[in-house]
């Protein structure tokens, strides 16, 4: 019972600093994102912020006449999200608390709106604040990351 108490509180611990941080990396996103503009290929948005999360191609017709029209969709946005870390129904904490983007994004996803011709038709960017600290921490996170990836991915051969 005391280990998994201290595997759970070391694992909650982890999600109240990781989501923040998350957040942080977000929000550079989206200010990324600025540079995106009507007309840009894939090419080019890739150039400014990278691989997209989750992409969502366009509504089949099928679904259309039940939900309408959806063009192919970008989405960039956080994993992590701790509103969904105490759920009402639940007796206990929800040790997942993922944004679930089934067949939609969600209220913070930075979402980039592409025609059938590959261009960007529209970008919907999100509205959020995040604290000075989480900033600091994902400034001290980006020297850890570059030196774990070098560690995992260095020949060590003779």
């Amino acid at each position: 019972m005391l280990l998994t108490n201290a595997v759970c509180a070391t694992w909650f611990t982890f999600l109240v600093f990781a989501e923040p941080v998350e957040r942080a990396h977000q929000l550079r996103i989206v200010e990324a994102s600025q540079a995106v503009r009507v007309g840009m290929t894939p090419g080019e948005v890739r150039a400014v912020l990278g691989e997209p999360n989750v992409v969502y191609e366009e509504r089949p017709a099928i679904i259309l006449l039940l939900k309408g029209y959806r063009p192919k969709q970008w989405m960039y946005g956080p994993r992590l999200n701790l509103d969904y870390l105490i759920v009402p129904e639940l007796p206990f904490a929800n040790p997942l608390p993922i944004n679930l983007r089934i067949t939609e994004y969600a209220d913070e996803d930075l979402v980039i709106d592409w025609s059938r011709n590959e261009t960007v038709i529209a970008v919907k960017r999100p509205e959020f604040a995040v604290p000075e600290e989480a900033d600091m921490m994902l400034e001290a996170v980006y020297p850890l990351s570059f030196v774990a990836r070098s560690f995992m991915f260095a020949d060590f051969s003779p």
